[in-house]
């Protein structure tokens, strides 16, 4: 399955690939394009706030000010908002507290999670889980609707033959008004020569009509005023049954081939994450024996200066939990209820 990074775009056949390419300057750059942008929509909300909550307390000061005054001011953490709750406005039901709300605290419905932050859910968009798992469930509902289409339904098809029936009545009439006579079918066949692919004859006897068409058994009904009768005489015919069992074979042998697929991508994803996770904790093993060993050489002095250590090179240096999460939020994800 080629995974695409939701974020760059990027495509990878292995998960190998896929995590390689998460750890890479391209994504990196993204995921910064991706924590800017998160911050200015949320200083374009916070801004449309304040001057909602500006113009609100301003109506209460002129309207009565001694009891504007005796209000206490609150302050809202998630708004980072401070506030003089007015009679009849609570801050908690206002249309932007519940908006600041959905946009920082997002929930993704695929995987039943909520974020305690956007860029959170961001980075979770981007993993290989829900990739997969949103791709599992387009595939089950091309399936569903292709089913739906191939169920034996009758399609009306419309226009069958493509003559103007007004304009051969209109040229007959014009022909009888005035006299014309009409040639016999003796004198047409006298006249009539050779088929040559170059005449065109016979078109009076072109209607346009409508008809059934059943996609099992690929034949036309006639719409009549019996059709009803017609329709359910064949579609309690043996013929009938037996391409529509035909055809939920072949469905079904489609089904349960997707999904051995589907089973042998997911055992190969989860066989390439463990393989991956072994190698992290190996390396992780390496460098901890290094250290170690580093540190039996260096003998410590008194007022001796610590070496201070160099930042990691990466999108994440030098910016903390904070930076990531908000500073007003919880580093613990929070599992939404079904």
């Amino acid at each position: 399955m080629v995974t695409k990074c939701p974020h760059c775009h990027a495509r990878c056949a292995t998960f190998a690939d896929y995590r390689k390419h998460q750890l890479g300057r391209e994504h990196m750059a993204a995921m910064r394009k991706v924590l800017m942008k998160i911050r200015a929509e949320l200083g374009k909300i916070r801004l449309s706030q304040r001057e909602a909550q500006k113009e609100l307390e301003g109506q209460e000061a002129v309207r009565d000010p001694e009891a504007f005054e005796a209000l206490a001011s609150q302050y809202c953490t998630l708004c980072r908002l401070s506030y003089k709750e007015v009679e009849g406005v609570v801050h908690n039901e206002t249309e932007w507290h519940r908006k600041q709300r959905t946009y920082q605290n997002p929930s993704c419905k695929t995987c039943n999670m909520t974020f305690p932050a956007r860029i959170a859910y961001e980075k979770h968009t981007g993993t290989f889980t829900h990739i997969q798992k949103v791709s599992l469930q387009e595939r089950r509902a091309e399936r569903h609707d292709a089913a739906d289409f191939q169920a034996g339904d009758f399609m009306t098809v419309d226009s069958v033959g493509d003559v103007d029936e007004e304009a051969e009545g209109a040229r007959a009439a014009k022909a009888k008004a005035g006299g014309e006579p009409q040639p016999t079918a003796t004198q047409k066949l006298a006249e009539l020569t050779d088929y040559d692919g170059k005449k065109s004859v016979g078109s009076g006897y072109m209607r346009k009509t409508e008809v059934y068409h059943c996609g099992l058994c690929d034949i036309y009904i006639k719409i009549t005023a019996k059709v009803n009768a017609v329709l359910v005489k064949h579609c309690m015919g043996k013929k009938h049954f037996e391409n529509y069992k035909k055809k939920l074979a072949e469905l079904a042998k489609t089904e349960e081939k997707e999904r051995k697929e589907e089973e042998e991508e997911a055992a190969r994803g989860e066989a390439e994450e463990e393989a991956g996770t072994q190698e992290e904790a190996g390396d992780t093993s390496r460098d901890n024996g290094l250290g170690q060993e580093a540190a039996g050489q260096v003998k410590s002095e008194p007022g001796e200066a610590a070496a201070e250590t160099q930042p990691a090179e990466g999108w994440e240096a030098g910016m903390d939990d904070n930076f990531l999460l908000g500073e007003d939020q919880e580093e613990e994800p929070k599992s939404a209820a079904k």
